[in-house]
């Protein structure tokens, strides 16, 4: 299966994994632990 990092202002956030029932995406712990961390949101498609 595939998986890309995912980063927020330079930050390694988490990794998102595609499955065979769809996407999982995973925190990374040192991100979670950060003051500075938030949420990553769902991206909308653009229309």
């Amino acid at each position: 299966m595939r998986s890309a990092k995912v980063f927020f202002k330079n930050a390694l956030a988490g990794i998102l994994r595609e499955t065979e029932s769809g996407y999982e995406f995973e925190y990374d712990s040192e991100y979670l632990l950060s003051p500075n961390a938030q949420a990553v949101k769902r991206l909308r498609h653009l229309a």
